[in-house]
């Protein structure tokens, strides 16, 4: 679980979150779109400690203490849009690192798992400076995975992977959503965030517009004759 309690993020000519509060519970995937500029970005980057200046709280498991930025680091994913990796490590000895950093168990089957998956197999062993952005996106996201985390967050993590690994990847996050894990996944592609969460959370001028499931979505698109594009473009007019 995480709970966000009256989070405000300002900065020097805009205020990006206003008094955001809202629950996020394990075992759900969750879906954030809002137009650009709606503090999905500043909310994320509060989410995974990259942002500690901020009014409100953020409350992570039991909800009883706010975490360290450390605390908060050991138990996130993170995949964000830009792709930050040691341009002459290969994909096994970025996971390696990342997995020593993180003390993974097994970490050599958990890396060899994640690169069949995400399609790295043929160049697992060059380095990250001769891959393309759709490779470089796939390590990227496979770095947030490895370690099993309690809380995964992926910020326009998938743009770039081609429709093998989307549909690995796809089936890889509801496992470990059944699993009790929960997970944020922001995106600009509606039809990702439609068809992959749980519950879709839309922002708009640094609050949330509203927060729906599936089902709901789903009977007002029926009702109205129209689709989910529509239906976000209501919300947040």
């Amino acid at each position: 679980m995480i709970r966000l309690n009256n989070i405000s993020i300002r900065y020097p000519s805009v205020l990006a979150v206003n008094d955001l509060s809202y629950q996020f519970d394990d075992g759900i995937i969750y879906g954030l779109v809002g137009p650009n500029g709606a503090g999905k970005t500043s909310l994320i980057r509060a989410l995974v400690g990259l942002i500690t200046q901020f009014d409100g709280q953020i409350l992570f498991g039991d909800g009883k203490e706010r975490l360290s930025r450390q605390a908060i680091k050991a138990q996130i994913g993170f995949a964000p849009e830009e792709t930050n990796l040691f341009p002459y490590l290969s994909s096994y000895e970025y996971l390696t690192f990342i997995s020593d950093v993180r003390k993974v168990a097994d970490s050599k089957n958990k890396a060899d798992q994640l690169i069949h998956m995400l399609g790295l197999d043929e160049v697992a062993h060059d380095i990250v400076d001769r891959y393309s952005h759709g490779m470089r996106k796939k390590l990227s996201l496979a770095g947030a995975l490895i370690a099993d985390p309690e809380y995964l967050i992926l910020d326009e993590a998938l743009n770039g992977l081609d429709p093998l690994a989307m549909h690995n990847v796809r089936h890889y996050l509801r496992q470990r959503a059944d699993a009790g894990k929960m997970i944020i996944l922001s995106s600009h592609v509606l039809e990702v965030v439609e068809n992959w969460c749980d519950v879709i959370l839309i922002l708009d001028k640094g609050v949330i517009a509203g927060s729906f499931s599936q089902e709901e979505i789903k009977n007002w698109c029926e009702k109205n004759k129209k689709n989910f594009s529509d239906f976000f473009v209501q919300v947040i007019n």
